[in-house]
């Protein structure tokens, strides 16, 4: 069973009538990988008749949206939200390709975007629990990355900065084209360098001293 059959397999609403009237359904929780339970319970109408035919319009509608693709375990709206983390990869890779041909990134950022984009995939894939589906990429994920790169590799500050930028630009691309409805980059703030020494002249004596400054990177 592929991944994208997974995440859309359930078993049919059935209703279940005595003490307790209920219905529900099993659909696949793409974050445990297991098939779970969703129980919707109807005590709640006095009425046996009218709690027949309320069951009979949510099992309807449940059945379709069910058909549709929908899962209860997914809170995000957005409905790409159900495609594969490398599948989008690879379409990112693809609008890297056109913006070269197209002149609008250099040869040298596509080449770095390309190196950040496999080191990040590379991280994923050595996760004890690596993110399958594109709605999983957040903000945690993010910073588990720079802090990968800065903290566990000993990077200087420049280079995960630039890895934050890529990760800004990926954000970008799958807000653009729908795959998320939030920035995962969102409150995540680059660290800068530290530049030359300032030269400025003493207020008091009138003889020039040295400060540092710190220089953003643009």
């Amino acid at each position: 069973m592929s991944k994208i059959q997974e995440i859309k397999s359930y078993t049919p609403p059935i209703l279940h009538t005595g003490k307790d009237w209920y219905i529900d359904f099993y659909a696949f929780n793409p974050v445990d990988g297991v098939m779970k339970r969703k129980k919707i319970k109807l005590n709640f109408i006095k009425s046996v008749k009218e709690r027949r035919a309320y069951a009979k319009g949510c099992i309807n509608r449940l059945s379709e949206k069910l058909a549709t693709g929908w899962n209860p375990w997914i809170e995000q709206e957005c409905g790409n939200a159900f495609l594969l983390f490398k599948d989008v990869i690879d379409k990112y890779r693809t609008f890297l390709a056109k913006m070269q041909r197209d002149g609008r990134y250099r040869q040298e950022t596509i080449k770095s975007y390309s190196s950040y984009l496999r080191n990040m995939e590379i991280f994923n894939e050595e996760k004890k629990v690596p993110i399958t589906y594109i709605y999983q990429f957040d903000k945690d994920f993010c910073v588990m990355l720079l802090d990968e790169v800065y903290i566990t590799r000993d990077n200087t500050a420049f280079t995960r900065d630039n890895y934050l930028g890529f990760l800004k630009s990926f954000s970008t691309f799958c807000l653009n084209h729908n795959y998320l409805t939030q920035n995962p980059t969102a409150g995540i703030s680059s660290l800068g360098r530290k530049g030359k020494k300032k030269a400025t002249q003493h207020p008091a004596t009138g003889n020039t001293c040295k400060s540092e400054r710190l220089l953003k990177e643009p």
